[in-house]
């Protein structure tokens, strides 16, 4: 008799192909089968590490338009900035996603940003 976490298995004892022509032996073993975890149950913790670190990358993104209005700022990486802002994409790591995970709406973050600009005379 198996419980639920047990499995037969049977296998030849003769494993070179020479089985006698008389009946030959069988082996039955009984092996403890571990159940599969629940998803519940599977440690996540690099998961939730990962999370806070692509949370955390996004916010940076966001802090770095503060360089736009630095006169040390190139153009070049001023301009850069500013498309990737002006972007409605939604990606990973797009303008209205990292605005969004600083719980801000990115229409009106940007307007803002570009205000600021204005009046920095950064654009």
């Amino acid at each position: 008799m198996f419980t639920e976490n047990q499995i037969e298995m049977s296998f030849d004892v003769f494993l070179d192909g020479n089985a006698p022509t008389s009946p030959f032996v069988i082996a039955d073993i009984n092996l403890p089968v571990e159940p599969e975890p629940l998803l519940s149950e599977v440690d996540d913790s690099e998961s939730d590490y990962e999370s806070e670190l692509v949370h955390n990358l996004r916010l940076e993104m966001l802090k770095r338009l503060k360089a736009t209005v630095d006169p040390r700022c190139s153009e070049k990486l001023r301009d850069e900035m500013i498309e990737w802002m002006m972007s409605d994409d939604i990606q990973p790591f797009s303008f209205a996603t990292c605005s969004a995970e600083a719980g801000a709406d990115h229409e009106i973050l940007r307007d803002s940003i570009l205000y600021n600009l204005k009046k920095q005379g950064a654009i």
